[in-house]
């Protein structure tokens, strides 16, 4: 899939309107925490789990018999996530290392026990949404799944102004992760924090690092 066709694909998606329930609920899921680990991360757990999946032939024969079911159904999307659910119900989504020690471990939901249990959650509602379009397809590249990432957290990219300060929570007493050299290109959440801070995930020598910066120093691509 070339970048213009995955970028056509991913700005479709909320014109679907049979998807929309659950892509509103997932981006609600990610605007109330600031516990996500980072999109390099997340990125990184999905290919696994495809990966993963694709290397067991019944589950993956089972998936694909719901995917041709669901091209005849007059609603398509009423009982596909149930049926992916329970076809995954024995599978335990697999979380590296490192994301779980991105998870804020104080972080709960009364539906989940735990933060892993609700990162793993948000795992298999993606490769849900994923699949329903991609299906043991080549399409399922690292771009288009970063693309899709991107696209659930609101994400757009934005340059700094002038050298700022990277720190670990929305405030000037936070502490310093880094300085971003001025005209540095962030990525920034969509999930405002704030009318003067916002999250930021920035490539510092090839290392992905997440924080706070003040929104007054950022400007929008």
């Amino acid at each position: 899939m070339q970048e213009n066709e995955v970028n056509t694909f991913i700005h479709s998606l909320e014109k679907l309107i049979e998807l929309k329930p659950c892509i509103e609920k997932l981006k609600k899921f990610i605007h109330h925490t600031n516990a996500i680990p980072s999109i390099h991360l997340q990125v990184n757990d999905i290919l696994k789990n495809i990966e993963k999946i694709q290397t067991q032939p019944f589950l993956l024969l089972q998936l694909q018999r719901l995917a041709e079911t669901e091209k005849l159904s007059s609603d398509p999307f009423k009982h596909q996530q149930q049926q992916f659910k329970e076809i995954l119900a024995d599978y335990d989504l697999q979380v590296s290392t490192a994301s779980k020690l991105s998870i804020d471990p104080h972080f709960k939901m009364d539906r989940y026990n735990s933060a892993i249990a609700k990162y793993q959650q948000w795992l298999l509602d993606l490769l849900f949404l994923l699949y329903c379009f991609n299906f043991n397809k080549s399409a399922l590249t690292t771009y288009f799944i970063e693309s899709y990432v991107i696209f659930m957290h609101d994400i757009y990219q934005a340059h700094v102004t002038t050298k700022i300060s990277l720190r670990d929570q929305a405030s000037i007493n936070g502490i310093v992760l880094a300085e971003i050299p001025r005209n540095t290109m962030v990525n920034v959440y969509g999930n405002t924090i704030n009318d003067y801070w916002l999250k930021v995930s920035v490539d510092l020598d090839g290392i992905e690092t997440e924080g706070y910066v003040q929104a007054i120093y950022l400007k929008k691509k």
